[in-house]
């Protein structure tokens, strides 16, 4: 955050702004989330005017309708993007249960996942990284 702050070229100090939180369910790792989210939005009130928390649940992406989770994904994206075009806000994006994306394409690479979660997993990765230029300008 302090590096943002300064604007330093990410080509000369790399940093990355994802938590990975891996662990049982029920120890607290969602909730530790949205408490830090909450912490950073305080802390940094005077740096941004508007703080946003973005929960996705992994789940919810995937349709059952051919092509729909492809567009259930870009539709979601663009919601965030719509967040981050205004400069002076926080956005702080949760997607939950993130291993359901890495099963899904595990089971792709070896033939018995459809192609449509292929497309999905493929769009959500292309996605992330869009946003990380749009924040990296």
């Amino acid at each position: 955050m302090i590096f943002s702050q300064y604007n330093v070229n990410t080509n000369i100090i790399c940093w990355n702004r994802v938590i990975l939180l891996y662990g049982p369910p029920g120890t607290g790792k969602t909730s530790l989330c949205k408490a830090l989210a909450h912490k950073l939005s305080i802390r940094l009130k005077n740096n941004y005017k508007i703080a946003e928390f973005i929960e996705i649940n992994s789940h919810s992406l995937f349709s059952k309708y051919y092509s729909e989770s492809g567009k259930l994904v870009m539709k979601m994206f663009s919601k965030i993007k719509e967040h981050l075009e205004f400069g002076e806000s926080l956005v702080c994006v949760l997607i939950d249960e993130i291993e359901s994306l890495t099963h899904a394409r595990n089971s792709c690479l070896s033939g018995t996942e459809p192609s449509d979660s292929i497309r999905v997993v493929n769009a959500i990765l292309t996605q992330l990284d869009q946003i990380r230029k749009l924040v990296f300008k």
